[in-house]
C-alpha cells in the first residue's frame, strides 16, 4: 500500500509555498518593515552578508539562479541603495557589497521574518517548533542533495 504521508506532504508544501508567494505576504512585510521588499531580496543581502562582496555570478551559482535574474534584482538593489559596486581584488571583476542601507535592512527583515514565524507557531510547543526545524533542516538539505545530483534525473516517458 502507498504511504499517503508523501501525498499529504507534497499538498502541504504546495500550500505553503503558495502562501508564502502570494503578493499579499510581500506587502504586509513591506508594510511592517517600513520600506519595499522584494521576494529576492533577504536571500542576496543574507548571502553579501555571509560571504562578502561577490560577483554576480557567484551570487546567483549560490543562490541556484541564473545571472540574468540576480542581475535584474542586484540592479534593483543598487537602485535602492541596499548594495554597493565595487572592483574586485583583480580590479577587472565588478563585485556587489551590501551597503550600509541594505545591511540595516537585512538586520530589520530578519527580525520581521524571525517575529512572523513566531506569531505563525505562537501556540506550538517548543518541542514541536524544534521538531520542526529539525525537520525543514533535513528538508533542505534534501532538495540541495537532489539538485546536485544530475545523474538522478530520470529520462521522462
Amino acid at each position: 500500500m502507498e504511504d499517503s504521508s508523501i501525498a499529504a506532504i507534497t499538498e502541504a508544501w504546495t500550500a505553503l509555498v503558495r502562501r508564502a508567494m502570494q503578493p499579499g505576504f510581500e506587502e504586509r512585510l513591506s508594510r511592517e518593515a517600513g520600506f519595499d521588499v522584494r521576494r529576492g531580496d533577504y536571500a542576496i543581502l543574507a548571502h553579501l552578508e555571509a560571504h562578502g562582496p561577490t560577483s554576480i555570478s557567484g551570487v546567483a551559482e549560490a543562490l541556484g539562479l541564473d545571472t540574468s535574474t540576480i542581475s535584474r534584482a542586484i540592479k534593483d538593489l543598487f537602485r535602492r541603495r541596499m548594495v554597493e559596486r565595487r572592483r574586485g581584488d583583480d580590479q577587472r571583476l565588478v563585485v556587489v557589497a551590501a551597503s550600509p542601507l541594505g545591511a540595516q535592512r537585512l538586520i530589520r527583515l530578519r527580525a520581521l521574518r524571525e517575529r512572523v514565524i513566531r506569531t505563525i507557531l505562537s501556540d506550538w510547543s517548543v518541542e514541536d517548533r524544534r521538531a520542526l526545524s529539525d525537520f525543514l533542516l533535513r528538508l533542505s538539505e534534501g532538495f540541495a542533495d537532489y539538485l546536485a545530483d544530475v545523474d538522478r534525473v530520470p529520462a521522462a516517458t
